[in-house]
């Protein structure tokens, strides 16, 4: 099999370097929702098939009126991209990230993102002792210690590909630290859905630092819908926006997929 610096979920490849057909591969290299999208997500996808004759809004006004309902924040908070990579790439240049500290192991495109954009990388490795749990302790010591040789700590709760959650606590204190040495904190709830008490995505209208990414892929199974959010405070969204040229893609589709109220048995998707 061909090997490529980048995540999982390349099945067309699979498929192609194996000469089977696409359903005939099982694949165990991302991690989606193996339930599928809800039934609801896939009747607002056909009924939204008319519009494919038009341009997508590029400010995706929709989506970020209705995830801005769910979350209690305003609509200027969110930014949509095609997929969360996208808005990771975005960052470095949006918020000036040069020097960048990554709590692994964990997603590689956090790294590659800072380096593409010229920028240097420091990783602090969980430990097996701690069952591989995030370091945030040793975070804020490093913090300590490097004064201003940092400009973004990056975190993933829970963290993939380990699993292991973070407390809110823990977070918080990480979020609040960073702030008051200008530190940004940009934390990926990709997988946050299966355990909503850990997340800081309504905290982000008190923390100026704080990036929360979200994603449409993993929970809600819509990998191929591309969708990612991005809450944070307004004035770092207002940042995030000039280094982003709009939505393209299927995202006026994907748009009819605002998270509602859950169905009973069926998380909202």
């Amino acid at each position: 099999m061909t090997s490529i610096d980048s995540h999982g979920g390349d099945v067309y490849a699979a498929a192609r370097e194996s000469g089977r057909s696409l359903r005939r591969v099982m694949d165990f290299s991302a991690s989606v929702n193996p339930l599928g999208p809800s039934p609801r997500a896939v009747r607002a996808i056909r009924s939204g098939l008319v519009d494919l004759v038009h341009y997508p809004d590029p400010g995706c006004l929709a989506l970020r009126e209705a995830l801005a309902k769910r979350y209690g924040l305003t609509a200027d908070s969110f930014l949509i991209g095609n997929g969360s990579s996208e808005l990771i790439q975005l960052l470095p240049a949006a918020l000036s990230i040069r020097r960048a500290l990554v709590l692994g192991p964990t997603f590689s495109e956090y790294a590659r993102a800072v380096r593409l954009h010229g920028g240097q990388v420091s990783r602090l490795d969980a430990v097996r002792a701690e069952q591989y749990r995030p370091p945030l302790r040793e975070t804020l010591s490093v913090l300590d210690a490097a004064r201003h040789s940092v400009d973004a700590v990056f975190v993933c709760n829970p963290n993939s590909p380990t699993g292991q959650p973070v407390s809110n606590g823990e977070l918080s204190e990480l979020v609040r630290s960073a702030g008051r040495r200008g530190v940004w904190v940009v934390l990926d709830e990709a997988f946050v859905d299966y355990c909503e008490e850990r997340s800081l995505l309504r905290d982000v209208a008190r923390h100026s630092r704080l990036i929360v990414l979200r994603s449409f892929t993993k929970f809600y199974a819509l990998p191929g819908g591309g969708a990612g959010e991005c809450p944070a405070n307004s004035r770092a969204a207002t940042a995030l926006v000039g280094e982003h040229s709009g939505t393209g893609g299927c995202l006026g589709v994907r748009e009819r997929c605002a998270p509602r109220e859950p169905e009973p048995g069926i998380h909202a998707g």
